[in-house]
């Protein structure tokens, strides 16, 4: 969806679509590692209103998400990286 450059870093952000999900069942270091701290998740609805109630960071991230939610489609009228990198890599390769 979004790819953010910083120095020395690059962050790349992606939409999933979940096809089974519950806030009981979770794994993973994020959850379990010891001296993690306390991970809480809060549900929050896929609308402007819902993304606008919280500090969604980095903000590029919160205002595409927020652009597309008031576009037709939706978020997942977004673009796919995959076919926008493949679609780079023609183009500069003369395809």
């Amino acid at each position: 969806m979004h790819v953010l450059d910083r120095p020395g870093e690059r962050h790349f952000f992606f939409l999933v679509r979940v096809a089974c999900w519950s806030f009981e069942d979770r794994c993973g270091p994020e959850f379990t590692a010891p001296g993690r701290g306390e991970y809480v998740l809060e549900q929050i609805p896929p609308t402007v209103d819902g993304l606008e109630g919280v500090d969604l960071k980095p903000d590029e991230i919160a205002g595409l998400l927020c652009h597309a939610l008031r576009r037709d489609g939706g978020l997942f009228a977004l673009p796919d990286l995959r076919s926008v990198t493949a679609l780079s890599a023609g183009q500069a390769a003369g395809g």
